[in-house]
């Protein structure tokens, strides 16, 4: 994996700040790529691109040329098929220089024009350019795992890997609303949207193409679920066979290097299953790192340390407290570029940061519960429906917060069935992070925000879902929402490449993805367990305390992490005070100090807590989470007075 940014200008003339541009951009991005960096610049293009070397060390430099150098390449990610791609190509006529799998990229653009991304299998992103066509190619993977954005300004277009790359040319940046409402209320922004004005994000299985006079944006790839008339029967046996088999060839391809490798191991069946495949794959000195939460309710480190004894895996296990996430966090908010509503992704950050010191690729299990339907939410949904979910959480929010707060969520919730005229598994937990805000936000800002329509830009949602089995509909919210925008990027990426390495998923293998869209869904998904196909697939690859260990979401503690232990109604962090809060024209200073006493006041209950009580203290938690954020995001992005982590 790497880092690359670019510049590219219409009138094909780079002005003489360009050359220092891109070399502020690209250094912006050092962490992705500690191995090399280089720059270029001609004829109105400046690319730039730092290196993590995988493939071919010796040879492997950026960009990449074609033979006569009419076309030139910057790229992120690892192309598994590549050696079989060169070898076509070679018989083909292309001459290469190195073995890296970055040059395919020019040899293919030659050989096939912009469909040759149809070809490309594993995790990318890049821009190619055609100095002939005078034409700028951008592509992003089909999952959304390798991150790429982009703005225009004046004549010219910025591309990068990272946001932060675009300060220096673009000075301040500035808050989006329409990306913060769909934050608010989604949990992240949704691409093309990001939470900066006038700055994108392309969508996973897109490609834009910049000619002289046009931009535009176009899909070559997207999820398929089969409609209720194109569904066709499928034998269980072949297809547990057929999975086992997809799983098998995923994890083998993806350990394919001469690294050092490692795998996020949480105790769960799908980083178990990866683990174990790569023990069956011959992979040598398979590293386990896994975290043990001070708090016994989030803490895994049982399962995780027998299955590490029974397999024979060697395990580094980091335990993390209030005091590590609550020090971690802003530097987490700088890397993610986002606010969010809880503590997970410093967690990953800090484990990143072990694993670090031995391995250059980690594999994790991500894309797993978006194929095989392991979310509780999708179990909840199939018990009790969306509309009954939906009724406990709003009357949790108008016991404890009130009718205002309670006619809030309610009439974000009936906005979002109007436009799509369906509930996802998901909507219980979109409503939460809509209620969280709304205990916090300034009233005047709250009716601002609560008049964008965040809906209107993705009508996809709707086309793509229509005629299909509502847990079809729910995965591809599952993939396109929060797989896409978040768990792949602030929550993994980010804080991947923070330590310079690089994350592999072999859940997110696209044959595998593809074959499991056309599972039936009561073979996924019954009233007993969760992934049921899965866990029968890998009874003969795990042991049995792992198949029959029901899902557990991977939690730290939020909310309390922020909270003053000597002055509970107090949030502990130094760089907060009620005077910034209140000057951030955002937030109420006075909603934040009831929502922590009510936080302390339900969790301090000695009784048994009610339902509504649970649900409520977790959403003030969230809250606490969001306003703690996004005081970071605005200093470190938005505001004149930076902090600096």
């Amino acid at each position: 994996m790497c880092g690359i940014s670019g510049i590219v200008r219409r009138s094909g003339h780079l002005i003489p700040q360009d050359e220092e541009r891109i070399r502020e951009m690209t250094g912006a991005l050092s962490h992705r790529g500690p191995d090399d960096d280089s720059t270029y610049a001609r004829q109105g293009v400046a690319f730039g691109s730092t290196r993590l070397s995988i493939v071919d060390e010796k040879r492997g430099w950026q960009p990449v040329f074609n033979e006569d150098k009419s076309v030139v390449a910057v790229f992120n990610g690892e192309i598994f098929n590549h050696r079989y791609l060169a070898e076509q190509l070679v018989k083909q006529g292309h001459v290469f220089r190195s073995q890296c799998d970055s040059e395919v990229l020019v040899h293919l653009y030659e050989q096939y024009g912009c469909d040759f991304v149809q070809l490309l299998e594993g995790q990318f992103a890049f821009a190619v350019w055609d100095f002939n066509r005078h034409m700028l190619v951008l592509v992003r993977d089909r999952f959304g795992i390798c991150p790429l954005f982009y703005t225009q300004q004046e004549d010219s277009l910025y591309f990068a890997s990272e946001i932060k790359a675009f300060q220096p040319s673009s000075g301040k940046c500035r808050l989006s609303d329409q990306g913060f409402s769909c934050m608010l209320f989604f949990g992240t922004s949704i691409a093309p949207l990001t939470m900066f004005e006038n700055i994108y994000q392309l969508r996973p299985g897109h490609m834009l193409i910049m000619k002289q006079n046009s931009v535009a944006v176009s899909e070559y790839w997207d999820l398929n679920f089969p409609t209720h008339r194109e569904r066709t029967p499928v034998n269980p046996l072949s297809a547990r066979k057929r999975v086992a088999h997809r799983i098998k060839y995923a994890v083998r391809r993806t350990v394919q290097t001469d690294k050092a490798v490692g795998i996020f191991l949480s105790g769960g069946i799908d980083s178990s299953a990866i683990a174990a495949e790569m023990g069956r794959g011959n992979v040598e000195n398979v590293h386990a790192y896994s975290i043990s939460s001070y708090d016994k309710r989030y803490d895994e480190s049982n399962d995780v340390n027998q299955f590490c004894k029974d397999a024979n895996i060697a395990l580094t296990q980091i335990t993390i407290d209030k005091k590590d996430l609550s020090h971690a966090f802003p530097d987490y908010i700088w890397h993610g570029e986002t606010p969010v509503f809880s503590t997970e992704g410093a967690g990953l950050m800090l484990l990143a940061q072990e694993a670090g010191k031995k391995a250059k690729i980690v594999l994790s299990g991500e894309g797993a519960d978006e194929a095989f339907a392991g979310y509780r939410c999708f179990r909840w949904y199939l018990m009790h429906g969306a509309r009954n979910s939906l009724t406990w959480l709003t009357q949790a929010v108008r016991h404890f917060a009130g009718d205002m707060a309670h006619r809030y969520v309610e009439r974000k919730v009936g906005a979002f069935y109007q436009s799509f005229s369906f509930f996802p598994a998901q909507i219980v937990e979109y409503a939460s992070y809509w209620a969280a805000a709304c205990l916090v936000l300034r009233r005047d800002y709250l009716e601002y925000l609560d008049r964008i329509n965040v809906f209107e830009n993705l009508g996809w949602l709707a086309e793509k879902t229509i005629h299909r089995h509502w847990l079809d509909r729910s995965l591809y919210c599952a993939y396109r929402v929060m797989l896409a925008n978040y768990l792949l990027g602030p929550h993994s990426d980010r804080v991947l490449m923070r330590n310079s390495l690089e994350g592999r998923y072999p859940f997110l293998d696209q044959q595998l993805v593809e074959y499991s869209t056309m599972i039936p869904p009561q073979l996924k998904l019954n009233a007993l367990q969760s992934k049921a196909i899965l866990r029968s697939s890998l009874n003969r690859t795990l042991p049995a305390y792992i198949l029959r260990r029901p899902k557990r979401r991977f939690m730290l503690p939020f909310g309390s992490t922020f909270l003053n232990q000597d002055k509970p109604n107090q949030l502990s962090c130094p760089y907060l005070d009620i005077e910034q809060i209140e000057n951030s024209h955002i937030f109420d200073a006075c909603k934040i100090k009831k929502c922590i006493a009510l936080y302390n006041k339900i969790n301090s209950c000695a009784t048994q807590k009610t339902r509504a009580a649970e649900v409520f203290a977790f959403i003030l938690g969230e809250a606490i989470t969001l306003v703690v954020s996004f005081q970071l995001f605005n200093q470190l992005f938005l505001s004149r007075n930076k902090y600096q982590v």
